[in-house]
């Protein structure tokens, strides 16, 4: 019954058998990844290019700020490349200078809490 109220507020569930816990604990890892990619995972912007998309893939799996030369790491093309990646992204509105007092900039994905403490807004 308790189950059935939660239901009710919005809760999802994913009813997994002890017994297939116990006999096939990588089928149920592998389900319980699965539904939370569910949630975890964005729309993908079709205009944009794989390496886009790969730089934006890269700024969600980071959770903070990085710079030019670790996606040019991650992407293995040059800082240069890295920074023309970057500085379309930021034109797009999809990842935010942190630090562009600074010659060595930081990026970041745009979050809503980025967007607030770029409007002054704590």
């Amino acid at each position: 019954m308790k189950q059935a109220y939660l239901t009710l507020d919005g809760w999802m569930f994913l009813p997994v058998a002890y017994l297939s816990i116990i006999d096939e604990p990588e089928v149920c890892k592998q389900l319980v990844l699965s539904f939370a990619g569910k949630f975890i995972s964005t729309a993908i912007d079709h205009s944009l290019g794989w390496i886009d998309t790969e730089s934006l893939r890269f700024a969600r799996g980071i959770m903070r700020p990085f710079t030019s030369v670790e996606l040019a790491s991650h992407l293995q093309r040059s800082d240069r490349q890295a920074r023309r990646i970057l500085d379309k992204l930021v034109s797009m509105n999809m990842l935010v200078v942190i630090n562009d007092k600074q010659r060595y900039r930081n990026y970041q994905l745009l979050t809503d809490s980025v967007k607030a403490y770029s409007n002054g807004h704590p």
